[in-house]
């Protein structure tokens, strides 16, 4: 009878788990050319800086299909609108014309990211994501995109920061949607090892135990606008650095480990930006330590590698932003897909905290 009651509720557990498959944008070739060829421009590397881990949602009834990039260091939804600049033809587009349940907002919506930006104006409809059923959400619908996103694979973004750095104010998607995981309000990001391989998930509603081994490690928020926790120091070489006073972003939304150009500038100066692939063994290994944990990075997690002309080229995945203006502050690290590949990150809403366990390779 145990054995039965056992089952039953690890049936109902695994019930609770709403999977979005998510995928990521495999980085042109001549972007890579340029750098090896001596570029070491904080512009040509930022090229690799936006993740671009995009995955399927709807909007409207009947439903409209678009691919959003999930980035937990925002917090607005948008797409294109149908009246989008002329290139903006290249993405799915969405029709309020076409949609029963659309309701007319028409307050403004600009954004600035990192990478480009975006201005249109906000909606509302039904949506779905990951099986969830989301009624009057608050999107925008763009008109206006920079280069960079009229290029991306992906329509639109899905921020899933908290509320307090939502544009005007509006609710988050997760808002929306944490009313149907009573059970586990929460959300956790598995990434591969490989950009373009499949197996990457974004899940609702808790973590999957298939996917990492040992235990999670759970770390509380700072500030409940980015997912940002307090870290003790990182380290290398036998040195450390931003001793007790380290301010890291958790960001899916950014590829590279990304820090204060104050903070990382010794960091920077030791590891040359275009590596030699036959050296990687020969880079230090930076260690992250959190509430007493270290969490360590080794050169083979933070070098990336593609293949040109059957030719493995390499290049470091660490760069440097001045943080000391910003809302952060100075001190600050973006620990992105370069941390999170490894170490399978839990977003617990409810908590309010990150949890890291190691992650399960499927390169």
């Amino acid at each position: 009878m145990k054995a039965i009651i056992f089952i039953t509720l690890f049936a109902a557990t695994l019930a609770t788990l709403h999977r979005v498959p998510i995928q990521k944008v495999v980085k042109d070739n001549k972007q890579f050319l340029g750098l090896m060829r001596g570029a070491n421009s904080k512009e040509d590397l930022s090229q690799f800086m936006d993740a671009q881990w995009y995955g399927p949602i709807t909007l409207g009834s009947p439903a409209q299909k678009f691919n959003v990039c999930f980035d937990t260091g925002s917090s607005n939804l948008w797409v294109p609108s149908k009246g989008v600049n002329f290139w903006g033809k290249l993405k799915n587009k969405y029709h309020s014309d076409r949609s029963t349940s659309y309701v007319e907002n028409g307050d403004s919506m600009e954004i600035q990211y990192g990478s480009g930006s975006i201005k249109g104006y906000f909606s509302k409809d039904t949506g779905s994501i990951g099986g969830l059923e989301v009624a009057d959400m608050d999107f925008g619908e763009i008109t206006t995109l920079s280069y960079n996103f009229l290029m991306s694979k992906f329509d639109g973004i899905l921020g899933m920061g908290w509320k307090s750095i939502s544009v005007k104010g509006y609710d988050t998607i997760f808002d929306k949607i944490q009313q149907q995981l009573l059970c586990d309000p929460s959300f956790s990001f598995y990434l591969t090892d490989k950009p373009g391989s499949a197996g990457s998930e974004l899940i609702f509603g808790g973590v999957d135990s298939a996917y990492y081994t040992g235990d999670f490690t759970y770390h509380n928020l700072i500030s409940e606008s980015y997912w940002l926790i307090q870290g003790d120091k990182f380290s290398y070489n036998g040195k450390s650095f931003g001793n007790n006073d380290l301010k890291l972003i958790i960001d899916s939304g950014t590829s590279l480990i990304v820090g204060d150009t104050a903070l990382f500038g010794d960091l920077i100066n030791s590891i040359p930006q275009a590596v030699d692939c036959s050296k990687i063994d020969t880079l230090p290994t930076i260690t992250f330590t959190i509430d007493g944990k270290d969490y360590p990075v080794t050169p083979q997690m933070y070098v990336l590698k593609t293949t040109i002309l059957w030719q493995t080229q390499c290049i470091r995945g660490l760069m440097t932003m001045d943080f000391s203006k910003s809302s952060i502050g100075a001190n600050a690290v973006i620990l992105g897909d370069v941390f999170m590949r490894h170490y399978y990150s839990h977003f617990d809403v409810a908590g309010k905290r990150v949890g890291f366990a190691t992650a399960i390779s499927n390169a």
